[in-house]
């Protein structure tokens, strides 16, 4: 506007009559201190956010005939003494960069201001929100390092919480595994968990059974005991026959087995009863078997 340095838009219409004679127009102006005063951005967070009115030129993506709104709007205008420049972006920010000063990031849209026969209908306008691109990534950076904090300190927690669970759960059972496996099990201590208390006492009491088992097996009555003491007196020769036989080889087999005669199966057979005191193969697998019901394996 002249005789002014600042930006002035002029809004006016025709008067016309009812004859469709115009005898006058009729409006209002908008100068830009006046437009940054009443259309202050609301963004609390970006103290640096800048609204723009603007008219494109010839349709291209940039920028003439501004008018702008924000606290810092005059001294850090994204227009200095030329046209501003922007590059659109249908996935996030457009970008938008004046001849000078720093580069701002927002969003635009374009706007109808003139009727249908308008001689200005092909005028286009737009409005934009942007904010200066140091603030956004210096936002950003700030909230990535945020979350990720988040997460580390959430990792951190669970991994705690994790370990003090797991200690709660297993140490009743851990506990109950060392009294069933030590000496002094079924002293009479509780785990305070009933299952872990009654698997305890189970193995205490199969223990006990088993321990009496193996008392009785190992007490055998005396004519088995002299049966063992004789077994001894055996010579090698004849413990080979004797193993085999305690193995229901017949004599033909033991021969075959070591390759021996059958006369010698026999002679050592005869020795082996003798020695043994027993008179018959039968009555060897007996005390064999015997021998077997109390544990004693002679293999």
């Amino acid at each position: 506007m002249d005789e002014t340095n600042e930006n002035v838009i002029l809004c006016v219409a025709p008067l016309i009559d009812s004859k469709g004679n115009v005898f006058g127009i009729s409006g209002f102006e908008i100068d830009s201190t006046l437009f940054r005063l009443s259309y202050p951005p609301r963004n609390t967070k970006y103290s640096r956010t800048v609204g723009m009115l603007f008219t494109q030129i010839n349709g291209i993506d940039a920028v003439q005939n501004h008018m702008l709104s924000g606290k810092h709007s005059v001294d850090n205008s994204p227009v200095k003494d030329g046209a501003l420049n922007i590059t659109n972006s249908k996935k996030s920010f457009s970008a938008y960069q004046g001849n000078r000063g720093e580069p701002f990031l927002g969003f635009h849209n374009y706007i109808s201001l003139y009727p249908q026969g308008s001689p200005f209908i092909n005028q286009r306008w737009g409005v934009a929100v942007m904010i200066p691109k140091e603030d956004i990534t210096k936002s950003v950076s700030h909230l990535n390092i945020v979350l990720f904090s988040l997460t580390i300190g959430l990792l951190v927690i669970g991994i705690a919480l994790s370990i003090l669970l797991s200690r709660c759960y297993t140490k009743p059972v851990t506990q109950g595994a060392d009294k069933i496996t030590s000496t002094e099990s079924g002293a009479g201590t509780s785990t305070n968990n009933i299952h872990v208390d009654d698997l305890e006492k189970l193995f205490v009491h199969q223990n006990r059974i088993s321990a009496s088992k193996n008392d009785q097996q190992h007490i055998l009555p005396p004519m088995l005991s002299q049966f063992m003491e004789n077994i001894k007196t055996l010579s090698p020769a004849e413990r080979d026959v004797f193993d085999l036989y305690a193995q229901n080889y017949t004599a033909k087999e033991i021969a075959d087995t070591l390759s021996i005669s059958i006369n010698t199966v026999k002679t050592h057979t005869g020795r082996i009863y003798s020695k043994i005191d027993i008179s018959s193969r039968k009555e060897l697998i007996l005390y064999i078997n015997m021998l077997r019901d109390f544990g004693h394996q002679l293999m």
